[in-house]
Parts: structure tokens; sequence; C-alpha cells
């Protein structure tokens, strides 16, 4: 949760009967919709039919800007799930300010932040104060809706926590929850519904204006954008393989999210890199080498992306099967599951035959330890023990770690694996497909065993069809074309 977010917090107030009145945490969701908890909306001695709406961190003319709405702007609320959505106009100045909900179910052991407003960290003059949360999640089971937040042991908890349900939770940069629960007698955790849960009611759906699969098409279009405006060159380059002579961030990146395909967008932009390769104008090259990482993993077959992200929800299972075949391409997925850009070893691949494209691995796949593949025959517990050696040896070794208990060393190397808002990205492990095994259990078993040590590793089996392979290295040949490309100064 970065500082962009925390400025769109929003204070909700209920007057009570007294002249006192009920606090909860709101935020803003769509362009007129603000998600908060339900049960904050409706205490029992509520004395009117008013909701005040404060954005806390914003500043206008008159302080803080307040929008005042009737109990019948709430456009959905659930009981059970203890969540709303109130309909308001938003102040001047923030009528594009808000962020998605997601439709992904976090991992376990992910870092999570919120801020809210409970009433044990106001002011001793009874003035409203915003209070930051940070820790880690638990993931739900595969038909639950709610999931737990846990706190570090050292955070200095508020004396009481009312005020904070529907404070918004964020994981890798998106709002993957809302707080609707708080702990007791310093319990130190906390429960929050999942958005997905939210898409999947037909009445809350239809309030959302937009899909489960839309956020992370804004989110793409968003960060397209941001890559352009990095370089004016880029951007001529594009226009003029484009044929357009409108060369605006904005209006290249509809063009290329509206191209037809993965394809096309590889063939466009690589045109437009070799214009600029060819002048020597480093940074538009790597602009637009930087740009493709962005476009493409959201470009990817589609059933491909939504098969993963399905058994990633529900399915329950250790390891996941996706429908890619190389390891360049499972990159792309995983960077399509996480929503971000696509990420790779500087080294290239393992194949230098002049003429012939390098697969590079994605920098978040973790080599399996040597001679320890998933249907090697050995003892499990063998198996597990030089995975936890390989999994210390490279997340936390160096200097101040010898001599350290292996039992410290794997908890820092699952905290330094786990994604934070910082690196939204989750760690994987691929998976090929083997033939005939005498043990076929043997790779789900042994998933599940080192994701005991450290949960937000995923696994992923690949496809192991030969019509797959040809159609996906037909695609990807260009595109790893232009990513083994010479980045030369510019003259």
């Amino acid at each position: 949760m970065n500082q962009a977010d925390r400025d769109l917090l929003i204070e909700v107030r209920v007057d009570l009967r007294g002249g006192d009145f009920e606090v909860s945490t709101g935020y803003p969701v769509a362009p007129d919709l603000v998600l908060t908890a339900r049960h904050g909306l409706f205490p029992k001695n509520r004395k009117n039919e008013i909701i005040h709406l404060r954005w806390f961190h914003q500043r206008a003319g008159k302080g803080q800007p307040m929008v005042k709405v009737s109990r019948s702007a709430i456009a959905w609320d659930d009981e059970e799930l203890d969540v709303a959505l109130v309909r308001c106009d938003f102040p001047e100045g923030l009528e594009t300010a808000w962020r998605h909900l997601s439709p992904i179910r976090p991992y376990h052991g992910e870092s999570w932040a919120s801020e809210g407003f409970p009433l044990g960290a106001d002011g001793v003059d009874g003035s409203t104060d915003a209070f930051p949360m940070a820790g880690t999640l638990h993931a739900a089971a595969t038909h639950a809706n709610r999931f737990h937040l846990d706190l570090p042991p050292t955070f200095r908890e508020p004396t009481h926590w009312g005020g904070i349900s529907g404070a918004p939770v964020f994981a890798r940069g998106q709002i993957v929850g809302v707080i609707v629960s708080t702990p007791e007698l310093g319990q130190g955790r906390l429960k929050a519904v999942l958005s997905s849960s939210l898409f999947a009611d037909e009445h809350c759906a239809a309030v959302i204006p937009y899909s489960s699969t839309d956020g992370g098409a804004a989110a793409l279009r968003t960060a397209t954008i941001q890559c352009l405006t990095q370089s004016e060159l880029a951007c001529h380059y594009l226009a003029g393989v484009l044929s357009t002579r409108n060369d605006a961030p904005s209006t290249l990146a509809d063009s290329l999210i509206g191209l037809a395909s993965g394809g096309a967008v590889i063939a466009v932009v690589k045109q437009a890199h070799k214009l600029a390769y060819d002048a020597k104008e480093r940074k538009a090259s790597e602009v637009l080498r930087r740009l493709l990482l962005t476009l493409l993993p959201g470009r990817l077959d589609p059933q491909a992306i939504e098969g993963a992200r399905m058994h990633l929800r529900s399915d329950g299972k250790t390891v996941i099967p996706v429908d890619v075949c190389t390891n360049t391409g499972a990159e792309l997925l995983m960077a399509a599951l996480d929503t971000q850009p696509a990420a790779y070893r500087e080294d290239g691949g393992w194949n230098d035959a002049p003429g012939i494209p390098r697969y590079p691995d994605g920098i978040y796949s973790i080599d399996p330890p040597p001679k320890r593949g998933m249907a090697d025959e050995v003892d499990d517990s063998i198996f597990l023990r030089d995975w936890i050696r390989h999994l210390i040896n490279r997340f936390a070794s160096g200097p101040g770690f010898y001599g350290r208990s292996d039992k410290a060393r794997i908890k820092i190397a699952a905290r330094r694996l786990a994604p934070t808002d910082e690196r939204p990205r989750a760690y994987y492990v691929l998976i090929d497909e083997v033939a005939g095994a005498q043990d076929p259990d043997a790779a789900e078993r042994r998933a599940g065993l080192i994701q005991g040590s450290c949960p937000s590793i995923v696994f992923l089996r690949l496809v192991g069809s030969d019509d797959r392979l040809i159609e996906e290295t037909e695609l990807l040949d260009p595109f790893c074309e232009l990513l083994s490309a010479t980045r030369e100064a510019s003259s």
C-alpha cells in the first residue's frame, strides 16, 4: 500500500443519539462507489439516516473533503459477508481517484498492508487519527469467504479496534479484501472478506462497474502509459509503425491493447524497437523493451491465464497445471497472474547458436537443486533436506549467516520469498510432465513438503504437448529475439 493508495482513505461516520458517532473505514473502488463494512452503517442507536464520508488525507479550502449521503445511497450490502457499497459523488479533483477490487485470492504467507481508524489510535483530545497496519495473511479455504490477517509479534496494537472495519487489505499492490472483524484482548489478528467473493455475488457484481477481469485490463493500460511517458522517441517510433500521427502515450496504449493478439503486439513493438536500435537510441530501445514486458503478459492466451487463476483460487492443488511449455512462457503466465510486468534473467538462455533466439528464465523462477527433480527416486526426507539447503543457500546466505541454525535461516528465506508491496511477485518452481513416472504423485507430495517451509512458492506443471510447443515457440521466437538484442549506447 503506497502513499498514493493511502491518500484515498475515507473515514465513515454515522451519528448516534446522544451526540456521539459510529466510526468505520471506507475506500473508493469505482468512480462513485465506496467500499466499507456493513455493520458500521447500521449501529443500533443511530440518530438519523445520514452517512458522512470524509476523505481523511486530502486537503481542500475548508479542510478534509466531506460528502454526506442518505442511507438510500447504499447500492449493495450483505449481512452475512458484512460488506457494503455506498454510492456517492466524489469531491472535486477526486473523480477518478479510486482502486480496482482484485479477483485474485491471495497466497498463504503473503505480506499485506492497510490503514484505518481504530478508536484506540485516536488522539487524547478525541480527534480521529489514521492507523497504518501490516503483517502476513492466512490463505482462505477453498470455499471460504474470509481470511485471517496476522500482525507482527512486536506490533503495538490500539486498545480498541472498533473503527478499523471497512479498511481495504492491499497485497501485491491490489485490494484483495476488506476488514470486517477485529481482535479482542490483544489477539493480534484481524479477519477480512475476500474481494473475489464480491464478484461471486451476482447482485454485488451488477453494482461494480467492471468485471473481475477488467481490473487487470485497467492496470495494464495504466502501466503501459507510464512506460511510454519515459521516452518521446519511443512514442514516435511506435506511432510510425502504427501509422498514426497521434503519438500521445494514452492513444498509443489504447492502440496496442486493441491489437488482435499477443503476436500482433510483439510484431508492432519489435518493429519499433528495431528502428530505435538501428538508430542507436538506447533509452528508446530500453523503453520499448520494457513496454513489451509490460504488455505481453496481459495478452497471453486468456484461457491459459484463467485456467491457472482458477486453480490458484479454488482447486486446492499443490502443483498447478498450466497450458505453457517453456520457461519463458511460464514467466509471462506468472506475470499475468501477478498482474505485473515480466522479468527475465539478463544472461538469456542456454542456446548460444547463431540466429537461434535464447529462451530466458524468469527472475522469480527457482531452479531445483542438482539432481533433485520432482521424479527423482530418492527418499522424501532426503529430497526435502536438499531443497531446504538449496533455498537457504540462495535466499539466506552470506556474511552474518555462517554458523546460524537452518531453522532460523529457512524462516528468513521464507519471508524473503513472500511477495511484498515493493516486490509484488511470487517465486515459482517449474515442473515438466513426466510420462510413465513410477511415482505419479511424487510432485504433488513433495511440493507440499517444500510449501510447508515456504508457503508462498507456487509450483507450475508445464504441459508436455508437442503441438502446444510448436505453437508457443512460433509466438515467442520474435519476442525472445527482441529480448536478446544487444542494447547499444546512443550515438
